[in-house]
Order: structure tokens, then sequence, then C-alpha cells
């Protein structure tokens, strides 16, 4: 029997990194997020090394579309889910606190927060013992960052639900854990860096191992969190910036 492997924000470049790293003739994978068009690319070129891929266009911060990627998650996966990459998420925009958007904060706290919340809720009955739930943080959910007031709120809330969720959840043997990036190449971290006017260079040299992160990078954090070699570790997360905040 298949490996089921729930995905949220497949689309993006951690998600897809994820996804390729996961692939497997043992694993199944239902890939969300709201790029259709992505998605099908996705599921044409993972099919070959997967036992099966199901994509569907969902938002994940709305409550009927999570119980209906859960309902399809239940059927595709036999009526359990062994893995769940939480992961969609949106930088939101960039500028004083005083000056932000109050519409712009609720749409990330919608999509970072309740999204995350949403998976764990809708899909966490699914998950017995042995499964694993990795939770896409960041460094800002861990350290300040000015002017990306609601970004860090909800990564910051992140690591509470993931908390939380750990606690919740060890008497069933399910494990939480988050992944922290730090600056990751990609379409992401382009926007943030055009956002606050930096130098993707200049940010490179101020990481100690004197590069970004690549997707990859985070996906090998993900894929160790989510392995049965990671057994007794649940409640916590991995930072994967570089040494930045080591200093």
């Amino acid at each position: 029997m298949s490996d089921t492997l729930v995905i949220t924000g497949a689309a993006g470049d951690i998600g897809s990194a994820v996804a390729v790293r996961m692939a497997s003739p043992s694993t199944q994978m239902l890939l969300l997020d709201r790029d259709l068009s992505r998605l099908q690319s996705m599921r044409s070129s993972l099919l070959a090394s997967c036992a099966d891929v199901a994509i569907l266009q969902c938002d994940v911060s709305s409550a009927s579309d999570a119980a209906k990627y859960a309902d399809y998650a239940r059927e595709f996966g036999g009526g359990s889910v062994r893995w769940l990459f939480n992961n969609a998420g949106i930088p939101g925009d960039f500028g004083p606190l005083t000056d932000y958007s109050t519409d712009t904060f609720d749409r990330v706290m919608a999509v970072n927060v309740r999204g995350v919340f949403l998976g764990l809720k809708h899909i966490g009955p699914l998950m017995g013992s042995g499964a694993a739930v990795v939770n896409t943080s960041s460094v800002g959910g861990i350290a300040g960052q000015a002017n990306m007031v609601a970004y860090v709120a909800s990564k910051h809330a992140v690591m509470g639900l993931t908390k939380a969720a750990a606690l919740e959840w060890a008497d069933r043997g399910v494990r939480v854990n988050a992944v922290c990036p730090g600056p990751v190449e990609g379409q992401m971290m382009n926007s943030i860096f055009a956002g606050l006017d930096l130098d993707p260079r200049d940010r490179a040299a101020q990481v100690p191992l004197r590069r970004l992160a690549t997707p990859e990078d985070i996906a090998a954090s993900v894929a160790f969190l989510l392995n049965p070699t990671a057994g007794h570790v649940t409640g916590t997360s991995i930072t994967v910036d570089g040494g930045r905040l080591a200093g």
C-alpha cells in the first residue's frame, strides 16, 4: 500500500522541491495550490516516479476548500494520510506597521495561519501512529524583520500551532514540526528583496555560509523531519539559514 503525502502550496519553489525529494514508487501525492497550470505540469513530471499523483486547485484559507481536499485525501489515501507538508504562504506587503493595510494583514494571516490551522484540523484526523507533519514557518517566525509585520506575526503563529499540535497528537504517535527557512532562491524571495529594496548579493554575503538557500536545501530538512529517522523529534523546528541566526 502506498504512503500518502499532502502538500499545500505545492506549486511554489519549496513545495515543488519537496514533491521531487519525496517522490518514490511507494508514495502517492496530493498536490494543492491555486496555480492549476503549474500543478498540472508537476503531475506530468512526477507520475513516472510516484505510485500516483493527484492535484486540486484550492484556497487554503477557505474552510470549505480545506474540507473538500481532506475528503479527497481520505478517498485517495484509502482513509489515511502519512505525511502533511503544510507549506502554503504569502509574504504580504512591505512597509511600516503604522501604514500597513488592515486588509492585507488579514489576508496574510488568513493564508499563513488560518491555512495551516485548517490543514491540521482537517488532515490531522486522517493521520495515525508514525505519521508526520511539517509546517513551513520562517526565520521570521523566530526573529523580527522590520516592514514585514504581517508575515513575521503569521510565521510566529505557525510556530505556536506547531507546538500545540505536537503536544495534542503525541499520544497517538503523530509528530508535528516546523521548518524555518532563511532567504531562499526563488520567486517569493525575489519579491521580498524587491519590496524591501535589498540587494540579493548583499544578503548572500551576510550569510555565514556565503550563499542563499536553495529550495532543495529546504526540501532536505523537510524530508528528514517526515522520515522515521526523526521518530523522536516533535514540537520543534529546523532553521535552514546558513548560520544567519547563530550570530
